[in-house]
């Protein structure tokens, strides 16, 4: 049955290629974009041979499509056929109102289907931007993100750029050079970085890194990695979250900062992080645009641990939107001797990651205090964390790496080790910890339906040195923290 499974894979493949290049021809040679024409794709999307396949038609996306269909057509009936994204734009919330009416979904509803017009008249402008001056059309997906990231600012209104950048805070739209705000000192200085999603772990089957010029992240910032949000009429506009958390402080700890209260409080540390909701389309390419409840469950570990990361050099793994590694930095800034260096090698989460420490910084916060965290690119193996401690950490290992929801494919277990061995302190060098046990790695792991289980980590830790102890569960939630020191006799070196 695998043939008639690849014939079938092949066959939606062309066909879909196919579809997008009449599309594009469509849009390309079309004068305006009418609500029609944006009717005429939905019809068309929901008329595909795929929708027929027993038991497609209860996927979401194709719920979402009839959803789409239904307030389209309300439009059309109360509006027209040659309706443009001009005159959406005048319609005033008494209009929407009966349009809500009309099509029976509620005013969001109505909002997400006209802000999808919207995007795809954008695509149209483009299309003819390049039509017009004699730019080849794109033939294919990654044509239409190079076009996008090329002309899109060239075609958009005054009011389009601020709604973007409202929009689309989270660096997903890339504008012009001049107006990217990068975070100087969190950008690495002395590595490249590659453009590298974790998909390809979890569909490819391994930790595969292409890094040819034209796939490496540019010097500031920006990637060739751009949402095709433009064409996709089903896309939730809305698909950020922002999450908020708050950590109390112990008394000693507060007044050490002169921050105790007069119930003995020792203060709070307030951390902020934009990224994705869970079941938004780009967690499927890059696990770490959203957050993870494994990572809450470490926080309360740090903050019963503090002792464990004053004055000692932190690293995190797979950091994502970054709140583990934001923590320990908030709560160990008065340490003259505490750094953290926070990590992932997924290049879209490190555009995240790295607006989320800007965005956790205070209005008092000196040279010294920004300076004791930085934000870089890891892609776990031995050679790029070899390459790692020599570039970025200047051939000093850690006394702490912390990790938070980092299994879920058993092909990145052995690439795991070979840098937690690489780059954690061994035993006798290293500073504050016993002698005997060297640095700690200490990570939370959350149950979940993965193909992989915690036993092959923990099998995986003992072949390669380590010893473990389970230090905080909650068995109900299904959430385990484990430490892991260099077992007795262990030289904490990698061969």
């Amino acid at each position: 049955m695998g043939w008639i499974q690849d014939k079938l894979k092949e066959r939606a493949q062309t066909k879909k290629a196919a579809k997008l290049i009449d599309q594009i021809s469509l849009m390309a040679n079309s004068p305006t974009w009418t609500i029609k024409m944006f009717a005429d794709e939905i019809d068309e999307t929901l008329s595909s041979w795929q929708t027929k396949i027993p038991g497609a038609s209860r996927t979401s996306e194709l719920q979402a499509a009839r959803d789409t269909q239904q307030v389209v057509k309300a439009m059309l009936d109360y509006l027209g056929d040659g309706v443009t994204p001009e005159d959406i734009n005048k319609l005033d919330r008494k209009q929407k109102l009966k349009l809500v009416i009309a099509c029976k979904k509620p005013m969001d509803e109505v909002d997400r289907v006209l802000q999808s017009f919207k995007q795809m008249s954008i695509m149209h402008r483009i299309l003819r931007y390049r039509k017009e001056n004699g730019i080849p059309l794109p033939t294919d997906e990654d044509g239409l993100k190079m076009a996008m990231q090329s002309d899109g600012m060239k075609v958009l209104t005054k009011e389009e750029k601020e709604e973007m950048r409202e929009t689309y805070a989270g660096g997903r739209f890339i504008m012009d050079e001049s107006e990217q705000d990068v975070a100087g000192p969190t950008r690495p200085t002395s590595m490249r970085e590659v453009q590298w999603t974790d998909d390809s772990i979890r569909w490819e089957g391994g930790l595969r890194v292409k890094t040819t010029s034209d796939e490496r992240l540019v010097d500031n910032g920006e990637t060739d990695d751009e949402e095709d949000y433009v064409v996709d009429p089903f896309k939730d506009p809305d698909p950020f979250e922002n999450f908020s958390f708050r950590f109390e402080l112990p008394p000693s700890e507060g007044e050490r900062r002169g921050e105790e209260d007069e119930e003995g409080v020792g203060g709070f540390i307030d951390i902020r992080l934009r990224g994705y909701k869970t079941d938004a389309d780009e967690v499927w390419q890059s696990t770490g645009l959203t957050l993870w409840r494994a990572s809450d469950y470490l926080c309360r570990y740090q903050m019963d641990n503090l002792v464990l990361f004053r004055n000692r050099r932190t690293l995190e793994l797979g950091a994502g939107l970054g709140l583990n590694g934001i923590l320990a930095w908030r709560s160990t800034s008065s340490y003259p001797d505490s750094t953290v260096c926070i990590t992932d090698g997924d290049s879209d989460a490190l555009v995240h990651l790295r607006e989320n420490l800007m965005r956790n910084r205070k209005d008092g916060d000196d040279d010294g205090t920004i300076g004791k965290i930085s934000c870089h690119q890891l892609i776990w193996g031995k050679q790029s964390s070899e390459e790692f401690l020599t570039h970025i950490a200047n051939g000093l290992k850690y006394d702490v790496i912390l990790a938070s929801d980092i299994i879920y494919s058993a092909v990145i277990v052995e690439p795991l080790w070979e840098t937690v061995k690489t780059l954690l302190k061994g035993p006798n060098n290293s500073r504050g910890c016993q002698e005997e046990d060297g640095g700690v790695f200490v990570m939370a792991y959350a149950r979940r339906e993965v193909p992989v289980s915690i036993e092959l980590v923990l099998k995986t830790a003992i072949e390669y040195g380590f010893m473990y102890e389970l230090a905080k569960e909650n068995h109900d939630e299904g959430i385990w923290v484990y430490t892991f020191r260099y077992s007795q006799g262990s030289s904490g070196t990698t061969t």
